[in-house]
């Protein structure tokens, strides 16, 4: 039996970036069975994009958590999750078509797998992001 997979996603005042990362998981090879937003508290349109992808992504929820950052957003996000994996990325971060079928796959080859983690690769937009990328990530 295949394990159900929860993809968490934590944003804040951060449409262009949620629309990407959203778009990212409509692409996967394997699809997540269900994908739960924790948003921080936006004040701009992101929860209109969040709206907009819900009738591509059906399996997808929005869980509103006002002042929480990150690290928080992300615990908010796996206690509402149903899955018996829990995948977590971030607006801004658009995943590899099969990102979440190779992060699953250890879990499914070996029932007794607790943890899998991945890496990934910058792609700067402006000067600073790009000045920070060889600073902490020098070989992407």
């Amino acid at each position: 039996m295949r394990p159900t997979v929860t993809v968490v996603i934590t944003v804040k005042n951060d449409a262009p970036g949620c629309a990407a990362a959203l778009e990212s998981l409509t692409a996967q090879t394997r699809p997540p069975d269900e994908i739960v937003v924790v948003d921080g508290g936006s004040c701009d349109n992101t929860l209109a994009v969040v709206n907009e992808f819900s009738a591509r992504l059906p399996q997808m929820r929005l869980v509103k958590a006002n002042g929480a950052n990150i690290a928080a957003g992300r615990n908010i996000g796996t206690k509402a999750a149903n899955g018996a994996i829990i995948a977590t990325t971030d607006a801004g971060c658009r995943a590899a078509p099969d990102w979440l079928e190779k992060l699953v796959a250890p879990f499914e080859a070996d029932p007794q797998t607790d943890f899998v983690a991945g890496f990934y690769r910058i792609e700067p937009q402006t000067l600073f992001e790009h000045v920070v990328g060889l600073a902490t990530m020098r070989d992407n």
